[in-house]
């Protein structure tokens, strides 16, 4: 009877050495009561995709066991591996991501925020463990970036579903090798909020990998329950981070826009004459006041190194044109005004003189804040044949306040 119970076991050894291995000096299992603890560190990363530090010989090692799509949770096609340190200012995450056919890894240089149809890997972390809002980071093989906010609650069960909007400084880089590719990244802390204290916290997690070849194969940590409406609530947890500080998180960006005017005296071959000239000095300030709450002001802001808007055609449109929000102010804390149904639209706010901010979580209670005084008052008047608008000259106050309470968890 012995033998025979040793010959069924011996199919499981090699998983059960595998698990041994990702958690070597770490005696969790990923759940709420017992979470795998994140060593601390005091080296620092040099962040060129390699993993040849000595740091990462003691990071915590997860192993993504799972094919959550297309296939129901089960072996994956290929073995990827995730590596986890922190320091007091940085999460370092490193990626092992073996791969049989090395050459048919896809890899672009392309835009920030454009990883899709690529091989890829990433992390999401639910800092304040309340299943309900993350920081996503991804990368490519070449370490270009993806971030994103995530909001179960408002943008689906997804996971690549999130508010790209929200960009962040962070640093990556990725090498291609002959077994497959590497990944490492350094998130600072102060790119990030979470619970004010001086102790250990516990955060949720998910590492995934983007497996396309005839099919996109979607790689996890955990499994997918598809009878849960959400995916967050599904991270495992990790715990450590005691001490950790986003530093004073002050940003501050002073700007300067000097504009003229000139008209010809006659046209076509008259002089140029100048007509009028201006020169404004604005000011955007942004201050993590605690590790949870941040307060933004603007003066005067100059928004004209953001990204220019894509045409956009208005014909036939029963409903107005809607444009994403690129502006830093209008950007920090958004996810906190965010509703299933887009209940703020901050692009209507045209010309601030100036606008504050203040944004937070403290325990279950949420805050949004902000009031800005436009120097024109923007409408916009959706037809049954096409979206128009009008301008006004005349100043205008916009003021949102939403509070919000976790109820259950």
């Amino acid at each position: 009877m012995l033998v025979f119970l040793l010959v069924a076991a011996l199919p499981f050894f090699p998983f059960i050495a595998e698990a041994g291995a990702a958690g070597t000096g770490n005696d969790g299992d990923g759940s709420e009561a017992n979470p795998f603890l994140i060593p601390l560190t005091n080296e620092r990363v040099e962040v060129d995709g390699r993993l040849d530090e000595p740091l990462w010989d003691g990071a915590f090692v997860v192993v993504l066991d799972y094919e959550v799509s297309p296939g129901e949770n089960t072996a994956p096609p290929v073995k990827t591996e995730a590596y986890l340190v922190h320091s007091r200012g940085y999460l370092y995450v490193g990626f092992k991501a073996y791969d049989p056919e090395p050459s048919a890894i896809r890899a672009y240089l392309s835009d920030r925020d454009e990883t899709y149809g690529q091989d890829s890997v990433s992390i999401l972390l639910d800092t304040f463990n309340d299943e309900l809002r993350a920081f996503e980071f991804e990368c490519n093989p070449l370490g270009i970036q993806r971030d994103a906010m995530r909001n179960d609650a408002s943008r689906g069960r997804h996971p690549g579903w999130g508010d790209e909007s929200w960009d962040v400084i962070w640093d990556s880089a990725g090498v291609l090798t002959d077994w497959g590719y590497s990944v490492e990244m350094a998130i600072p802390f102060n790119s990030l909020s979470f619970p004010r204290t001086s102790g250990s916290q516990t955060w949720g997690f998910i590492v995934s990998r983007d497996y396309p070849r005839n099919v996109g194969h979607s790689i996890r940590n955990v499994p997918d329950d598809r009878s849960l409406n959400c995916s967050i609530c599904q991270a495992a947890k990790i715990e450590g981070f005691e001490g950790i500080s986003p530093g004073r998180n002050l940003e501050f960006n002073p700007t300067v826009t000097s504009f003229r005017y000139d008209e010809r005296e006659d046209f076509p071959d008259g002089e140029l004459l100048e007509e009028d000239s201006k020169t404004e000095l604005g000011l955007t300030t942004s201050w993590g006041i605690t590790p949870n709450f941040s307060l933004d002001v603007a003066i005067n802001p100059d928004f004209s190194q953001v990204e220019a808007d894509a045409y956009q055609l208005g014909i036939n449109r029963q409903f107005a044109l809607r444009f994403e929000e690129r502006r830093p102010f209008f950007l920090e804390g958004r996810d906190f005004f965010s509703t299933s149904m887009e209940a703020v639209y901050t692009r209507s706010i045209i010309d601030p003189s100036w606008g504050v901010k203040l944004t937070g979580k403290e325990g279950a209670n949420a805050l949004g804040l902000y009031v800005t005084r436009d120097e024109v008052t923007h409408l916009i008047f959706p037809g049954s044949q096409e979206s128009d608008s009008e301008t006004l000259e005349m100043e205008s106050t916009a003021s949102v306040f939403r509070y919000r309470r976790d109820l259950l968890g």
